[in-house]
Parts: C-alpha cells; sequence; structure tokens
C-alpha cells in the first residue's frame, strides 16, 4: 500500500533522526546498556579473531535479525565468510534456517570457525538445545562468542523463557560439551542501576519529559566510569558476555 504524502514526510524526519541521533541517543533509558554492549563486542570480537587466526574465517550469527554488530567481525578480513541464521520469518537476512521447535540449525556439523549469539538466548524455549547446536556446526577448536541477560527487563519478542548467573550459563555450556569457558559481566552496577530506573521512569513519565533529565544522568555516568577506571566487582550487570570452545577432538 502506498504512503501519503504525510506519512512519507514522517518517515524521511524518522530516518533523519535516526541518522543524527544513533541507534539509541544519549537521552534514551538503554543508551548506557547499548554503549555498554557495543564496546564489549567490539573488544572479544577482536579477541576471538586473534585467537582463531588465518583469513577466510566462516562466521554464523545465529538470531541475527538484522545484524547490528557485523561490522566489528567481517571487516578486517574480505575473505570472511559471514552467515546469518533465525527462524523461518525473524530476518531477511537469514541464510540459515533454525527450527522453531527443535533449535536445529540447517547446517553441517563443522561448517564455522564462530559462531556468535547476541541477546537471543532468552527467547529460545530450549536454550540447551540450541547451545548443543552450535557446538554441532563449529569445527574443533572453533569458538562461541555470545551475550546474555542476568537482569534484564521481560522483554517478549515473541517470547521471554529465562535469565543466567554466571555459574548457570557456564553449567549449561559444559553441558552442551564446550570447554575453556570464560563468563564476564558487561555493565558497571552504576551502568544497569541508571537503566533501570531510567526504564521505570519513562514507562510513567513518558520518554519525552525525561528526556534533559536522562542526557544529564548518562552523561554523568559515562564521566564517573572514566574517572574510576576500575569499576571494581560488577555485581548486578544487565547482560553477561560469553566465550567458549569447542574441544579440539569434539
Amino acid at each position: 500500500m502506498a504512503r501519503g504524502p504525510g506519512e512519507q514526510t514522517t518517515g524521511s524526519l524518522r530516518e533523519i533522526y535516526r541518522h543524527i541521533a544513533g541507534r539509541t541517543p544519549p537521552w534514551t533509558p538503554l543508551y548506557l546498556h547499548h554503549r555498554a554492549l557495543e564496546a564489549y563486542v567490539e573488544r572479544t570480537s577482536i579477541r576471538a579473531l586473534s585467537i582463531l587466526g588465518g583469513p577466510g574465517l566462516r562466521i554464523l550469527d545465529v538470531g541475527c535479525g538484522e545484524m547490528p554488530y557485523r561490522r566489528f567481525l567481517d571487516q578486517v578480513d574480505r575473505e570472511t565468510i559471514y552467515e546469518g541464521a533465525d527462524i523461518p520469518g525473524a530476518s531477511p537476512r537469514a541464510t540459515v534456517i533454525v527450527d522453531p521447535q527443535t533449535q536445529s540449525i540447517a547446517a553441517a556439523p563443522g561448517t564455522y570457525d564462530l559462531v556468535i549469539s547476541f541477546q537471543v538466548l532468552e527467547h529460545v524455549s530450549n536454550p540447551l538445545a540450541l547451545l548443543t547446536e552450535c557446538r554441532r556446526v563449529l569445527r574443533p577448536g572453533g569458538l562461541l562468542f555470545m551475550t546474555l541477560p542476568f537482569m534484564f527487563e521481560y522483554h517478549a519478542v515473541p517470547r521471554d523463557f529465562r535469565r543466567w548467573t554466571h555459574e548457570g550459563i557456564a553449567e549449561d555450556l559444559v553441558s552442551a560439551g564446550y570447554v575453556d569457558i570464560v563468563v564476564e559481566p558487561i555493565e558497571s552496577d552504576l551502568q544497569s542501576l541508571l537503566v533501570i530506573n531510567q526504564a521505570y521512569l519513562a514507562r510513567h513519565l513518558g520518554h519525552v519529559a525525561t528526556k534533559p533529565l536522562f542526557l544529564f544522568l548518562n552523561m554523568a555516568a559515562l564521566i564517573a566510569d572514566r574517572i574510576k577506571a576500575d569499576p571494581g566487582y560488577r555485581a548486578v550487570p544487565l547482560t553477561l558476555g560469553v566465550m567458549a570452545r569447542k574441544p579440539k577432538d569434539g
């Protein structure tokens, strides 16, 4: 259906706004979360690629959606093969199908050097089955790199099943056959608490009236993090980052 002149103007203004403000503007509740998440994905992508080494790596993005972090993984080496996997109808960019019932991935065993999955596992009804499938499609010695929620708010897209502690996801990965498991908190305690409280205020006061307050708080949090280079123990991260390896004899 064609859009009328008013709708076209509104759409153009929205696109201009997004181009100027970015994915998550600094006056919105999720700004600190997305900033911390992107920084973690960028530096850990460099580490993962360095560990794997060599040109022409094959990467599978499970639950790829719009592939928001692809730029961190396939820009260094032009020979990298980057593919997306998702359930049917979820992403126009996916070329590999994930069965929403069994979690099976339509790829041969040992196809990929690196499997990534960002903010996806909480939406999977059987996460252990998906973790096992990710291991199956990895080559021996290949890496799994993912992020998942620890205390993030409920977000059903279309469903939202669970949250993990450090020990919980590590145990699931051991059960799925992984080794060399590293689990890291992503956000600082200050960032997490600000995001949670801003989300609450935005729901009750609206997203327009709260913009000046959120902009001030988010900028103050960034300054505080710079002043205190070591944030100390991160007891309440919103999300966890995980890297694990498929055994070389697996």
